[in-house]
């Protein structure tokens, strides 16, 4: 099992979940995750988190950027494990306690008329019900000041996190980063449109010079510059 984690500033890590990541924010009262990861990459993510000098115990809160299984996968495992919390949006929360249906992850004709979509809903069937439901503006309960910011568009309970003493956000899938250059979600694996843009928009105020990503790699200097270039790029 290959471990490969990042140092994106002093005191956060990606680390490398295979086609996916999670990020961990050190702080004063244990680290705190930003996503989990598919359900069987959670055993690569105790193995990382020991490298680091951490165990699941010592996790203080696991926030959910969004429903996706590669995202929300090992929150099944998580809970088993840790003592810490995990948050989700409160759009979302009766995603994980199935009291409702999964929505449908992918948009047209590649999911709407094949396989894709239930094989992808299975993947992510995982009821685990989260501890703490988010609300934008609010602040993650960890020893850093961790901003929670409603993003929806990729899925309607998507978000993203700022951390104002890094200056750095985290944007699960709320924009991707390819080539150098920043972009809106994949139209296929979004909800909303319109809702993305918007929400890049929205990103747009926070003071930032790096931004982290679920699928690539972290941005490093300009980030909100960057942000400025791509919001003003999108056109209704």
């Amino acid at each position: 099992m290959t471990i490969s984690i990042s140092t994106v500033t002093e005191g956060i890590h990606q680390i490398d979940l295979g086609g996916t990541s999670t990020t961990l924010i050190e702080t004063g009262e244990g680290p705190v995750l930003i996503d989990l990861g598919w359900k069987w990459s959670y055993n690569r993510l105790k193995n990382s988190l020991r490298v680091l000098g951490y165990h699941p115990v010592d996790v203080s809160v696991a926030a959910v950027t969004h429903y996706h299984p590669d995202h929300s996968g090992g929150m099944g495992a998580f809970k088993r494990e840790s003592g810490g919390y995990l948050a989700v949006h409160a759009d979302e929360g009766d995603i994980y306690t199935s009291a409702i249906r999964t929505p449908s992850i992918m948009r047209g004709w590649r999911g709407g008329f094949g396989v894709l979509n239930p094989f992808l809903n299975f993947l992510g069937r995982n009821p685990t019900p989260a501890d703490i439901l988010l609300r934008d503006d609010e602040l993650l309960p960890a020893a850093l000041e961790i901003e929670v910011i409603h993003t929806p568009g990729h899925t309607r309970g998507s978000v993203s996190f700022y951390i104002p003493a890094k200056r750095t956000l985290i944007v699960g899938d709320a924009m991707m980063h390819k080539h150098g250059r920043l972009y809106p979600p994949h139209n296929t694996f979004s909800h909303n449109r319109l809702a993305a843009w918007d929400s890049i928009r929205k990103l747009v105020e926070f003071d930032c010079s790096i931004v982290c990503f679920s699928h690539y790699p972290p941005l490093v200097g300009r980030g909100q510059d960057s942000i400025k270039e791509l919001a003003i790029s999108l056109r209704w």
